[in-house]
């Protein structure tokens, strides 16, 4: 019984992550403008091309690919065009402000853009809301 209910469980999170990869615009249309996911494919070789130049490690690449989704777009506030990486989990928590914000760093340089590390949750624990504010993290 624990098994499915484990189950059902990795299926509600793989589900909320299509659903805000599918409406990402919908998600980001307060930051962003020209909202576009990058696909896994992309990010790989721009991932790549960094690691080439030295400016990202193997170890870096590796852990940036884990991330559950990045976007391109240009900020509202200044027309200043960013790459908004995502963590998105049902229950945002620290573990999750923490990737954020570590992949957000180093996808932000890959693709020499300033970078916004997003957490989306459908809730959120107290300890990602006071981890957040200090790094900069967004909750949506």
């Amino acid at each position: 019984m624990e098994k499915l209910k484990d189950g059902a469980s990795e299926l509600k999170e793989w589900n909320f992550e299509r659903q805000v990869r599918e409406r990402a615009p919908s998600y980001f249309v307060r930051l962003i403008r020209k909202c576009r996911v990058v696909s896994l494919e992309k990010l790989s070789d721009i991932l790549e091309e960094a690691v080439d130049k030295g400016v990202i490690s193997d170890e870096e690449m590796e852990d940036a690919l884990n991330v559950d989704l990045v976007v391109e777009g240009i900020l509202k506030s200044n027309k200043e065009g960013v790459v908004l990486v995502c963590e998105v989990s049902s229950t945002a928590d620290v573990t999750d402000v923490e990737r954020a914000n570590k992949r957000a760093i180093i996808i932000g340089k890959a693709f020499n853009k300033k970078s916004i590390p997003i957490v989306v949750g459908k809730g959120v624990t107290k300890g990602a809301k006071e981890k957040s504010e200090p790094l900069g993290v967004i909750l949506i």
